[in-house]
């Protein structure tokens, strides 16, 4: 889709197990009635400044170079892969209740919480790239027995607040550089 899609109120949107590449700029998806994301990939892939709407993707994908600004807060059920020379960037959260956060894009999210949730799989997430990224919270929960995330890529990891391992989880972090620039508890670890 190279303008806006646009689910019209009183529309419900399956998006079933389809990619859905959306190639504009500004605002590229709006929902006014219903979506359901199902099985399907988002994949913003625009060269300019888009804004990626705030809703549930079920895998979400950065693939061109330009600047995707979170429009609000986001879920992703199962992988969001950052794939080129993109970059995430905004202020809102973003959760991650899937598997994994990799790619060789930028992230820049300046403000907000981003929260890696493996309670619903039975392997390891996978977290990071060769490129460097920016976080303002970033927090790794792990409710049940515990599946590790493991840290991949040789970029290095910026958390501007606070950097939270929670009870049960387990963080391996690799060769990466983690710099923690929050005052007071930068880290909270279980």
């Amino acid at each position: 889709v190279s303008g806006t899609l646009t689910v019209a109120t009183s529309s419900t949107f399956l998006a079933n197990s389809k990619t859905w590449t959306l190639s504009g700029t500004g605002t590229v998806f709006t929902i006014n009635g219903t979506f359901t994301p199902e099985t399907s990939t988002f994949a913003y892939s625009g060269s300019g400044s888009a804004t990626l709407k705030g809703t549930t993707y079920y895998n979400l994908q950065t693939t061109g170079s330009g600047t995707y600004t979170l429009g609000g807060n986001t879920t992703v059920s199962n992988n969001l892969t950052a794939t080129s020379t993109g970059t995430l960037a905004g202020t809102s959260d973003l959760t991650m209740n899937g598997a994994n956060f990799i790619g060789a894009g930028s992230i820049n999210l300046t403000g907000g919480t981003v929260t890696l949730d493996n309670n619903s799989l039975t392997e390891e997430t996978t977290f990071g790239g060769n490129g460097n990224w920016t976080f303002y919270n970033l927090t790794f929960t792990e409710a049940d027995a515990p599946r590790p995330f493991s840290a991949t890529g040789s970029g290095g990891v910026t958390v501007r607040n606070v950097l939270t391992v929670s009870s049960g989880a387990t963080l391996t972090a690799g060769s990466k550089t983690w710099t923690l620039l929050g005052t007071g508890t930068p880290f909270v670890g279980a």
